[in-house]
């Protein structure tokens, strides 16, 4: 990214599931460029069954994290919060395997008064690409 980062917590709301530990948002504008790092932990509680022997970070908690990340990153304060309105297209291309390290690349594009058009790849620890996702997020009324 070239424009200053901040750095954000993950949003209190999200317990128990805190799906991200770090999250880097560029400057605002029309489109904005968000880095989050998602731990993929052994102990994880939610890994015991998928698979039992062989725990597999699930891809819905991916695009829970996704979700999240958009909306501590893009919410304008005081504003309702945005909500995924669409998947449009998601691609699992490699496992996530603990103990490894999920990094999401974001780009949201504004589209009208308050939607966004996401697009994200995801990079495990070994720079290999493990997921693409396209989705729209909205108010709470989209």
């Amino acid at each position: 990214m070239s424009a200053p980062t901040t750095t954000r917590p993950c949003p209190p709301g999200a317990a128990p599931l805190a799906a991200f530990d770090d999250l880097q948002v560029g400057a605002d504008g029309p489109q904005v460029d968000v880095v989050v790092g998602v731990p993929i932990r052994a102990d994880d509680p939610n890994l015991c069954g998928h698979f039992p022997g062989f725990p597999v970070f699930p891809g819905v908690f991916v695009i829970e994290a996704l979700a999240q990340a958009v909306d501590v990153a893009l919410r304008a304060p005081g504003q309702p919060r945005l909500r995924l309105v669409s998947v449009d297209a998601v691609r699992f291309l490699a496992p996530l395997l603990p103990p490894d390290r999920l990094t999401l690349h974001v780009v949201a594009t504004a589209e009208g008064p308050d939607g966004w058009s996401v697009r994200a790849s995801g990079c495990r620890a070994d720079e290999i690409t493990a997921v693409t996702i396209r989705a729209r997020f909205g108010g709470s009324d989209a």
